[in-house]
């Protein structure tokens, strides 16, 4: 085989890597399909969620897992707080990661003692979190042009909890949300 060939195959296999490369989704605005903020009053029955991953470590490819440390906050409504207090509830019950492991070593504690009112009435809660994630999903097909995603995936527990008839809506707080630099 002529070595202008081999060149060629092996210049269009790097240029096929690369091109897969740039053009995967490379963030989870890519792959959501937005919606104008506008559009989405604020109901009795919304809660806002956002997170950053301030560290990530102790990956474990073998075993699908990871260690993650950063902050989760919540809003809500004034109705939803009411429910709530004659509950008994925090914030902090309304929720838990979906993707957690071990839960003898996670933590998750509240940045202050009560939530914060904004001027509109809704309630704001911040927590840390500390934990050990598991991933769902890896593939090192494209490896070594590829990005891998670690989720932190936060779920919502049961409507009947707050023992209201009215689903909750989840708005996520894309702007303050993400990873952090360390």
């Amino acid at each position: 085989m002529p070595i202008g060939l081999i060149f060629l195959l092996v210049l269009s296999g790097i240029i096929f890597r690369y091109d897969n490369y740039v053009h995967h989704a490379s963030s989870i605005d890519e792959i959501l399909v937005p919606v104008a903020t506008e559009s989405l009053p604020i109901a009795f029955n919304t809660i806002g969620v956002g997170m950053v991953a301030s560290n990530i470590y102790n990956f474990d490819a073998g075993k699908k897992t990871f260690d993650a440390d950063g902050w989760v906050w919540l809003t809500w409504s004034p109705e939803i707080e009411k429910h709530m207090k004659a509950r008994a509830m925090s914030a902090q019950d309304l929720f838990f990661f979906f993707n957690g492991v071990d839960d003898y070593d996670f933590s998750l504690v509240p940045d202050s003692t009560a939530p914060l009112r904004f001027p509109d009435g809704r309630y704001y809660q911040k927590y840390r979190y500390s934990g050990h994630f598991y991933v769902h999903d890896l593939n090192f097909r494209r490896y070594p042009f590829q990005t891998i995603s670690l989720p932190l995936a936060l779920e919502l527990k049961s409507i009947d909890l707050l023992g209201t008839e009215t689903p909750l809506n989840v708005v996520l707080d894309h702007e303050h949300s993400g990873v952090g630099s360390y």
